[in-house]
């Protein structure tokens, strides 16, 4: 019962002289409760501040949130292809567990340049499908090597790029590269 649980509350912040909160669900709505002892010119707590707000909508998109959140990472996940996000300046940003399995010599792979990563370079190939996917805000797609742990092409792979568009500004944000290994 809210009641005693507030009575609770109000006791240990007397007692201690720590803000405290704690949330509250009563006839379906979820309530965040803050109290502020007050203390005096003696340093006693003589008053409380007691504050409450309903975040029961708050609480509810967070939650709709997490669940989109987990349902696109299964999704991200369960695909058997390469997935590799990049920012504008090659970084890598996310990548699907095919990339880590085949660069697993390269872990970890996010926060490093693509190019760095993926084939062992300085700066990006000139035929580079992602660099040029950036330039000109189009699609592409090369056959690109598949670099091993020892630098030495050990396959191949089909590198498709794609402008990673943000929704607000309509400016690209990097690229998302869909990888698919062709090797016989």
């Amino acid at each position: 019962d809210y009641a005693a649980v507030l009575k609770e509350q109000v006791s240990k912040a007397i007692e201690s002289g720590i803000q405290s909160s704690f949330e509250f669900t009563t006839n379906g709505r979820i309530i965040e409760n803050s109290i502020n002892p007050i203390r005096e010119t003696d340093r006693k707590v003589r008053k409380l501040a007691i504050f409450g707000r309903d975040i029961t909508s708050k609480k509810t998109y967070a939650l709709a949130l997490e669940e989109r959140e987990r349902f696109l990472n299964n999704i991200f996940s369960s695909i058997m292809d390469g997935i590799s996000i990049l920012d504008n300046e090659f970084r890598i940003i996310r990548v699907n567990p095919a990339i880590e399995e085949w660069y697993g010599h390269q872990m970890p792979l996010v926060g490093k340049k693509c190019y760095e990563a993926y084939h062992l370079r300085k700066e990006a190939c000139e035929k580079c499908p992602s660099r040029l996917t950036m330039l000109t805000g189009e699609p592409r797609v090369e056959i690109v090597p598949k670099t091993g742990p020892a630098g030495k092409i050990d396959g191949w792979f089909e590198l498709y790029s794609f402008p990673l568009i943000d929704e607000k500004s309509r400016e690209s944000n990097g690229v998302i590269e869909y990888v698919r290994n062709i090797t016989g």
